[in-house]
């Protein structure tokens, strides 16, 4: 009669550990898809706030001028007021990029959406007032991200 006891036991050891398995299982799933759904919600939420950074740049027409005209001349082409809407039109669309850098980084972003991204950048950080604006104002981000948006930009004026 012990043998028997002896095997009901096992038995249930087993049943036991492989309701745990199964729940483990389970909770993992759950986990997964939450994380899909809380990255895709993040990449909405931030593809949202970069477009916003770019276009508004150009919603009104006065700043839009500025915006091109800096680009196009250089700084010493605008007014000083000029200088200050076009450092904040840019300092905006920079500072939304690396919060999307450092999204990317954490695995937080798609590496795809961050190359779109890094694509405008060197648009931006390639003309002369946004050189001469990324040179000025470099030092108050990470040095990891200087380091990613001087290679960019390297490898655009090498090609």
């Amino acid at each position: 009669m012990d043998l028997n006891w002896d095997a009901i036991g096992a038995i249930g050891e087993i049943v036991g550990a492989s309701a745990v398995l199964a729940s483990l299982l389970y909770l993992a799933l759950q986990i997964r898809a939450f994380t899909r759904s809380t990255r895709g919600e993040s990449e909405r939420e931030l593809m949202t706030v970069w477009a916003d950074a770019i276009f508004r740049t150009f919603q009104d027409r006065e700043a839009a001028g500025i915006r091109q005209r800096g680009a196009r001349d250089g700084l010493d082409s605008l007014e000083d007021d000029e200088k200050q809407v076009f450092a904040a039109q840019l300092g905006r669309i920079v500072n939304t990029h690396f919060m999307m850098w450092r999204m990317a980084k954490r695995g937080l972003l798609e590496p795809d959406l961050l190359e779109g991204a890094d694509k405008v950048m060197v648009r931006n950080l390639t003309n002369p007032a946004g050189k001469r604006w990324w040179s000025a104002n470099h030092d108050y981000f990470q040095d990891a991200y200087v380091l990613h948006i001087d290679k960019l930009i390297s490898r655009e004026t090498n090609e």
